[in-house]
């Protein structure tokens, strides 16, 4: 009877620790993945639309960030405030990191036109 118990409760604590790890494993993959933010729709809840009021904050951020190295940018080409305006092809050849070259909600890169940057998220048009 005591080995059926030691058994059981073995059992029990090694089927336990799978589904343990394999819950870890999964959230380790949503964090590395940038699709692991709310939705790409605007969002119909109370909750959710104060979610995304936060993560539209943090958009501005970025773009602000984005801007910001354009500008540096532009000074070390000697080309800020001059007529002829640089035309940047990737956020590479301005040195931004990639954590700030999406949008938290979206998920999509920001658009990169010559030297403005903008994002296409409904709502974050004037941003």
């Amino acid at each position: 009877m005591a080995r059926k118990i030691l058994f059981m409760f073995t059992v029990v604590i090694i089927l336990f620790s799978s589904f343990l790890f394999i819950g870890c494993k999964k959230k380790e993959e949503e964090k590395e993945s940038p699709g692991y933010r709310i939705t790409d729709k605007p969002a119909q809840s109370i909750p959710g639309k104060a979610a995304q009021a936060a993560l539209g904050v943090e958009c501005k951020s970025n773009l602000n960030q984005v801007r910001q190295y354009i500008s540096m940018k532009e000074q070390d080409d000697n080309t800020y405030g001059s007529l002829e305006q640089p035309a940047y092809s990737t956020f590479a050849e301005i040195g931004v990191p990639r954590e700030i070259t999406h949008c938290p909600v979206s998920r999509k890169e920001y658009i990169l036109e010559g030297n403005r940057v903008r994002c296409a998220f409904e709502g974050h048009e004037n941003y």
